[in-house]
C-alpha cells in the first residue's frame, strides 16, 4: 500500500474513533440534553441500534433506551475494550458495561455501518463476546 493510500485510511479510522467515542460517551451521560448533543454527533437520525434486548430507531429513541438503561443499572459505565477497526463503510469495536464499583456487568462487540456524513448509521450488539 503506497503512503499516500495509508495516510488516508489512518485519517478515516481517527475520524470513526472520535465517533464511537461519542457514541460510547452518550452511554455514560446522565443529563439528557448533553446525551442527545452527543448522539446528534454520533448517530444518524433514523440510525437503527439492535441488541438482545431492543431494536431502537432515532437520535431520540436511542437515547431513551440508554436513560432506561442507566435507571436499571445506576452508575454504569461503559468503556471501549478494543481497538476501534473501521474498513469501508464498516466498523467494529468490543466493550466492557461496569458498575458504580468497577464490576463487569456486560461485555459486548458491537459492529456498525458509516453513513457518508461519517456518523453511525445501524449497529447490531452481541452480548457476552
Amino acid at each position: 500500500m503506497n503512503h499516500a493510500v495509508a495516510d488516508i485510511n489512518a485519517a478515516k479510522t481517527e475520524s470513526v474513533e472520535m465517533i464511537v467515542m461519542a457514541y460510547l460517551a452518550a452511554w455514560n451521560e446522565a443529563d439528557d440534553q448533553t446525551r442527545r448533543r452527543l448522539l446528534e454527533l454520533a448517530w444518524c437520525e433514523t440510525a437503527v441500534y439492535s441488541d438482545p434486548t431492543a431494536r431502537v430507531v432515532g437520535q431520540q429513541a436511542l437515547s431513551e433506551h440508554i436513560h432506561a438503561f442507566t435507571m436499571r443499572y445506576p452508575g454504569v459505565r461503559l468503556e471501549l475494550t478494543s481497538p476501534v477497526s473501521a474498513h469501508h463503510d464498516c466498523v467494529h469495536f468490543t466493550w466492557r458495561a461496569t458498575d458504580g464499583d468497577g464490576f463487569t456487568l456486560r461485555e459486548g462487540r458491537d459492529v456498525g455501518k458509516i453513513a457518508r456524513d461519517g456518523r453511525l448509521c445501524d449497529l447490531v450488539g452481541f452480548f457476552g463476546v
